[in-house]
């Protein structure tokens, strides 16, 4: 899942509505561009839901990024596409990045 921005989205959680769209994010895993660090954001704690998407920062190096709500949404749809793919190959995709 990469992006345009300086902080690259690994892992997406997410809170999903009965339809299943989403409603809210709970954690990010992301790498950050500029110092290399792979982090876990969560709500206070450089992941902040603003009116036009949601804000990623940095916990090291304070690289702060703005993700669209149409491209969150774009990376939430791949990472789900993708998770289909590897349990059906017997891969549990929260394995893949950690605890």
């Amino acid at each position: 899942m990469t992006t345009s921005i300086s902080l690259r989205i690994l892992r997406i959680r997410a809170l999903l509505r009965i339809n299943g769209s989403l409603k809210s994010v709970e954690t990010v895993i992301c790498s950050c561009q500029l110092c290399g660090r792979e982090c876990r954001l969560s709500a206070g704690r450089g992941l902040e839901e603003v009116a036009t998407g949601v804000q990623l920062t940095c916990p090291t190096c304070h690289n702060s990024a703005d993700v669209p709500t149409a491209q969150f949404s774009a990376q939430w749809e791949e990472q789900l596409r993708r998770d289909r793919i590897l349990i059906r190959a017997g891969i549990n995709p929260d394995d893949l990045y950690g605890p």
